[in-house]
């Protein structure tokens, strides 16, 4: 059984068609990448699974269980969990504070106050803020606040998070470091991922599927290898 299914996702704004019958299915342990020109539906999306939006028809399954239309504190208690492009801690705390704050409220199993801290602290070490967790979060740079919105997603206890452009605004030097952060929470926390990303080396160098969508639409599945080679794709990208 697949953890994450999206079964013919439709939401439509008014007359525009924002999400067209999108079906995906995302293994445990797999991060995969979602692809597309702005205006391609891709945030529409993850604000769908993350419960933010609702959609006009379709289901969302997690682990077999239908999720589609919970509230979205419900869905991260059930395990998926999300950053945002626009980075927007609670900037007069600290990063620890951040994290714990996320802890207790986004836990299917409340922890205690202590354990809340422990946690927050153990997810702020492995994205490498560690060092940095008693400094306020409005002092961070971009990439740790980037980094920040990760930790608070990891300190909720997901196991699937929506990443939505961690790597937007990073030189590349960060990008490779975020990368190789990611890769390294997959491995030691068997996370599933799903990823928007206009970096495009970096989410081909780190999904293991790819979907490519234009204006709403699915355009095409696969490896990253064939993605890049799809004439539909290359069409949508470059005419």
């Amino acid at each position: 059984m697949a953890l994450l299914e999206i079964r013919d996702i439709s939401k439509s704004f008014g007359g525009i068609r924002a999400l067209d019958q999108i079906t995906f299915s995302v293994e445990e342990g797999e991060i995969f990448g979602l692809m597309g020109a702005n205006g391609a539906g891709k945030t529409t999306l993850f604000a769908v699974i993350a419960g933010q939006i609702r959609p006009g028809s379709g289901q969302v399954l997690l682990r077999g269980e239908c999720i589609t239309g919970l509230r979205p504190d419900r869905i991260c208690r059930r395990g998926i969990s999300r950053t945002f492009q626009i980075v927007r801690p609670f900037g007069g705390v600290t990063a620890l504070e951040n994290a714990t704050i996320s802890a207790l409220y986004g836990s299917d199993s409340p922890p205690s106050r202590k354990g809340a801290t422990e946690a927050a602290a153990v997810a702020l070490e492995a994205v490498g803020l560690g060092a940095q967790k008693d400094r306020p979060a409005s002092e961070l740079t971009l990439s740790g606040q980037k980094r920040l919105e990760i930790a608070r997603a990891l300190s909720t206890g997901a196991g699937a998070i929506l990443l939505d452009e961690v790597m937007a605004g990073l030189t590349p030097p960060e990008v490779d470091e975020m990368i190789a952060t990611l890769r390294g929470l997959r491995h030691d926390r068997k996370l599933t991922f799903i990823l928007v990303e206009h970096v495009m080396s970096a989410l081909m160098t780190l999904s293991d599927r790819v979907l490519a969508m234009d204006r709403g639409r699915m355009v095409a599945l696969g490896v990253p290898d064939e993605i890049s080679r799809n004439k539909d794709v290359l069409k949508a990208y470059f005419g």
